[in-house]
């Protein structure tokens, strides 16, 4: 019995091809359908080309970027291959083990540079007995904004803080008591070291404008601008400077004052929180110096959240 010959892919294609290649010749519908493909395929490969050395430079400049996050000006000036992956990972297992930064990274002092200004330490107290200048000083901005936000629903307003990440300018909506429908907004600046000008106070206004809202509040724990001052004047914005909110919490019933006085002091009150992902930061250095910033900054996706240190009260 004579053996069955095995198949040729080839008896396959080499026909079709031909078929091809006569319909090419002889065909224009199907020279047009051929040509159409070959363009498709074309363009396809192209784009395919385009999103990889994308993908390759995205990975370079991201590498650069997080080399110069941990404190090294070019990584490419690196003898050794892989050092910066090796600090990105050593980065990586450190935020990690730093899962509840404090105060205590800082060794309890606030920060003593502000624009190359000369600025004294100074030590924080085991326990605050009352509210101080000091105690405003030493805030973190997000405890500071919980802090109005706890003041105003002490005075029989219902605060409601916004969500986290972009306000759109309001940090608390404020309704009357057993109220939803908000008649008031709130903005809070933890600038002790600089005044509030009049950019942030007209944004305010704006929002309020835009919203239909007749009563602003911007409180603050340093001052204002005379400009921000006056332009404030007759638009229902009430400005709350860091002297003046003292003395309203002064003016508490002992039991609320003392209720938001632990409250504010309660856990870590000074390092700052990232205002994307709503966790404490991370002390870090780089090429200028130290500074806050995200724990989640080696991450896919990252938060490249960063802040300058806080500062201790001037000299004088």
């Amino acid at each position: 019995m004579r053996r069955r010959r095995k198949k040729n892919p080839f008896d396959l294609i080499l026909p079709f091809v031909g078929l091809v290649v006569l319909g090419f010749v002889f065909s224009p519908v199907l020279r047009g359908v051929i040509i159409a493909l070959l363009c498709l395929a074309a363009a396809v490969l192209m784009i395919l080309i385009i999103l990889a050395v994308y993908r390759h430079c995205q990975k370079k400049q991201d590498l650069a970027h997080d080399a110069f996050y941990l404190g090294r000006k070019d990584p490419s000036k690196d003898n050794a291959s892989g050092t910066a992956k090796g600090s990105l990972a050593n980065a990586e297992s450190e935020v990690e083990a730093a899962s509840q930064p404090s105060a205590s990274v800082d060794s309890g002092l606030l920060r003593v540079r502000v624009k190359g200004e000369a600025y004294v330490g100074a030590k924080l107290p085991e326990r605050f007995t009352v509210f101080s200048r000091e105690l405003l000083d030493a805030l973190e901005w997000r405890r500071f904004e919980q802090l109005v936000t706890w003041y105003f629903q002490k005075t029989g307003f219902e605060a409601m803080r916004s969500r986290v990440g972009a306000d759109g300018g309001v940090d608390i909506h404020l309704a009357k008591k057993g109220e939803t429908t908000p008649f008031a907004y709130v903005q809070c600046k933890a600038w002790y070291a600089y005044k509030v000008g009049v950019k942030p106070i007209r944004e305010l206004f704006g929002v309020m404008a835009a919203d239909g809202i007749g009563t602003g509040y911007f409180v603050t724990t340093g001052d204002f601008t005379v400009e921000a001052q006056q332009f404030a004047l007759g638009k229902g914005m009430k400005l709350v400077s860091g002297a003046y909110l003292l003395e309203r919490l002064g003016s508490l019933p002992e039991p609320h004052r003392s209720e938001l006085l632990r409250e504010a002091t309660l856990g870590d009150y000074t390092t700052p929180t990232c205002p994307r992902c709503d966790e404490k930061m991370v002390l870090r250095s780089g090429p200028d110096g130290e500074f806050w910033g995200c724990r989640y900054f080696s991450r896919r996706p990252s938060c490249r959240q960063t802040f300058k240190l806080r500062t201790a009260s001037p000299k004088g």
